[in-house]
């Protein structure tokens, strides 16, 4: 009886390069760039030889290839460069920075708006938004930001755009467009923030005036005030201060929105996802921030000038906000009856009556009827104190 097995055998290839004495260190590097495995879209491969290691269970393939190199220099405003340029299909490897020196006014611009002294005034967006523009209009920086969003280091990035940059500009642009962009954000951050510390007081007096639309308001004249909230004894009204909370969340989407739409307005989407990548948009932080110091204000100001009306319903006596209260007048205090007697004088008795009439019923003593000046119980006012 004969078993049969089936095995699955999994290869992984590995490449190295064979280079005559004198190669110049950038074929490698050009070759390791484009990918052994692609050589063939390059230049010519032909296969040599085929050699079996069983010690390593390994397979040998040794191929010949031949591709064309070529050195160029390139001198651009004064600055000279060295190309690299390979394949049957010229491909650069090498631009020896010669993009750089075309680049140089769009950097010099961005390197001085993000170290002037303007990132300190809260109009900054403005110089930030015509130094940004220009640098991400460069395809080359375009490709800088895209590698810098994945996470590559300054010299991997170098090399994804066939070193047509220095290392030293990629590092610098970099820093500079975070400076100018957290600059630009940090300043978006405080003017919300007191935007919504400001609106949340007229928001809170709102609400509170839609919590008691349906209650009936009473003014006691002469007073002119009617107080709708009172002070505690803590400093601070919480209860009223929460009621902000759904309107600076809200606010802080709103706030997000702005800043985002400013920064694609400004380097476009790209430069919105490097900003996120690198945490310099409006986070949860930023709305923690918002509610708390919303709800604060709001429960300290209210503590210290607590909400009035007049008789017109004006809030604070300036704008309208309630429906004229229901005046009554005040009245006199009220009064109370203390009422003391004086004993009664004897009087004489009427004589017995004679009749049978009389002598048949039971006697009973008739009892006097004082007199007006003498019986009236005596009645003193005095004023009970106003509840």
């Amino acid at each position: 009886m004969t078993k049969i097995t089936a095995t699955q055998t999994y290869t992984k290839p590995i490449f190295s390069g064979r280079y005559p004495q004198g190669t110049p260190d950038y074929v490698h590097l050009a070759l390791s760039k484009v990918g052994f495995a692609n050589l063939g879209g390059h230049g010519r491969i032909a296969l040599q030889n085929v050699n079996v290691v069983r010690e390593k269970s390994a397979v040998e393939f040794v191929y010949e290839c031949t591709m064309p190199f070529c050195e160029l220099s390139v001198e651009v405003r004064g600055l000279k460069s060295n190309w690299v340029l390979f394949g049957t299909t010229p491909q650069i490897f090498d631009a020896g920075g010669a993009l750089e020196a075309l680049l140089q006014s769009d950097f010099e611009q961005l390197a001085a708006v993000a170290g002037s002294g303007s990132r300190w005034l809260p109009w900054f967006h403005r110089s930030a938004k015509k130094a940004v523009t220009p640098f991400m209009e460069s395809e080359l920086n375009q490709e800088v930001i895209d590698a810098s969003a994945q996470g590559l280091a300054p010299k991997a990035i170098v090399e994804r755009v066939s070193r047509a940059v220095s290392e030293a500009y990629v590092q610098e642009s970099l820093l500079n467009l975070k400076k100018t962009i957290q600059a630009a954000a940090n300043w978006s951050r405080v003017k919300w923030l007191l935007t919504f510390i400001l609106l949340s007081i007229p928001f809170a007096i709102g609400a509170m005036a839609y919590l008691d639309r349906a209650h009936r308001l009473v003014l006691t004249a002469p007073d002119t005030q009617l107080f709708i909230n009172m002070p505690n004894a803590s400093g601070f009204l919480w209860g009223i201060g929460l009621m902000t909370v759904p309107f600076t969340v809200l606010g802080w989407f709103i706030a997000r929105w702005a800043s985002i739409r400013w920064l694609k307005r400004a380097g476009g989407k790209r430069a919105v996802v490097w900003a996120e990548r690198n945490g310099l948009l409006m986070g949860k932080w930023t709305a923690v921030t918002i509610v708390v110091a919303a709800v604060t204000t709001t429960s300290a100001f209210f503590n210290r000038w607590p909400l009035w009306i007049d008789a017109a319903g004006k809030a604070y006596g300036a704008f309208a906000l309630f429906q004229p209260p229901l005046t009554i007048e005040r009245t006199a205090p009220a009064m109370k009856v203390v009422e003391k007697r004086r004993p009664l004088r004897k009087t004489k008795t009427s004589p017995k009556p004679t009749t049978p009439d009389a002598i048949a019923r039971p006697q009973t003593q008739s009892q006097p009827q004082p007199s007006n000046s003498e019986s009236t119980p005596e009645r003193e006012w005095t004023p009970v104190n106003e509840q």
